[in-house]
């Protein structure tokens, strides 16, 4: 079952990214960038996002990712689709003592430049959704929103 929830995820995140824009091969500069941060042997899939950032699709350790880069090859922003079980138990317990009765229906590591690591979790509960950001320590980070 953890495989086939591995691939669905994985076929719908490679299918969002396919109905945006044509994928193309980025400048040299920004391939250069994304290989030394995530090696030369990534298979990634690049679009080029409608404000002029190189956005590369992959599957880092069987997780789908989405990396940024600038025009330069400057690197912005990673967000690395999580398992529920791979989030920090810390923000597990906080799930659980802040939002019982709801199920962690997404969950998400969003590593940017010059800002800390978080994890937006989607939050579910019947047909409400619920969109909330954790610091690795589990803090819950501005208002959660729901859906």
């Amino acid at each position: 079952m953890k495989i086939f929830t591995q691939l669905l995820l994985l076929s719908l995140f490679f299918a969002s990214g396919c109905t945006r824009q044509k994928t193309f091969v980025p400048p040299p500069n920004v391939v250069a960038a994304f290989e030394s941060r995530f090696g030369n042997d990534v298979d990634a899939m690049w679009e080029l996002s409608s404000d002029e950032v190189y956005v590369a699709s992959f599957v880092l350790s069987d997780q789908p990712v989405k990396s940024y880069f600038d025009e330069n090859g400057k690197w912005n922003k990673t967000e690395t689709s999580l398992l529920s079980s791979e989030l920090p138990a810390v923000i597990v317990r906080t799930v659980l003592h802040a939002y019982g009765g709801k199920s962690i229906s997404k969950a998400q590591k969003v590593e940017e430049l010059d800002k800390e690591t978080i994890y937006k979790l989607s939050l579910k509960r019947g047909g409400s959704i619920t969109e909330v950001e954790f610091t690795p320590g589990g803090v819950i980070l501005g208002t959660p929103m729901l859906k």
